[in-house]
């Protein structure tokens, strides 16, 4: 990533430090990430979306859930000019869930479950259900393909907001406690479960 499109580091929500993008062209991206074999993961992320113009990427594991077979994915909004956060998750046949009633700005602790031979594509928002899909998400594993974060593909879609936390990727599904403990170990940081 050029100097010009990295994120800054602020202190953010509660004086906490994160990472701000400024919507335009800031971003990153990893190496590749190997989830070969596996069709289930678990996403943990923490971000405050500052603006419902215009899509914003939070995360995605592949260039683009939409398109490309093997991926996943979290937007905040998950449309345009729509206060709503959505995920996307992607066998061979996409599966996507949103909904709205959330207005920008908003800070969120999000939790995705993608089950690509289960059907399941869901996302929780600050500890509570929020969106899912049973949609089949046809066959195959996530693959070994980049995670890209705050833009699709590392050029388009940018998130207007702030990160505090990176995504962090289980390659299973996590228990219902399981999540609920790494929830409340951000939380410490957010204060934003009920």
């Amino acid at each position: 990533t050029n100097a010009g499109q990295r994120p800054a580091l602020v202190a953010g929500v509660g004086g906490v430090i994160c990472l701000s993008t400024d919507g335009v062209d800031d971003g990153m991206l990893t190496a590749s990430v190997d989830l070969t074999g596996t069709d289930e993961v678990t996403v943990f992320s923490a971000d405050r979306k500052t603006s419902d113009a215009a899509i914003g990427t939070v995360y995605e594991f592949g260039p683009n859930p939409e398109t490309t077979n093997g991926s996943f994915g979290l937007s905040a909004p998950h449309a345009a000019a729509s206060a709503s956060y959505g995920v996307r998750s992607r066998g061979t046949v996409l599966s996507s869930a949103s909904a709205a009633g959330v207005a920008a700005p908003h800070t969120a602790i999000t939790t995705q479950v993608a089950d690509v031979a289960g059907d399941a594509n869901t996302l929780r928002v600050n500890g509570a259900a929020f969106a899912s899909s049973a949609t089949d998400q046809g066959s195959g594993s996530f693959g070994n393909q980049p995670l890209y974060v705050f833009r699709r593909g590392g050029s388009s879609l940018p998130l207007a907001g702030e990160c505090y936390t990176l995504p962090v990727v289980v390659k299973r599904l996590c228990t219902p406690a399981e999540i609920d403990a790494v929830e409340a170990v951000i939380d410490q940081y957010l204060g934003v479960l009920p």
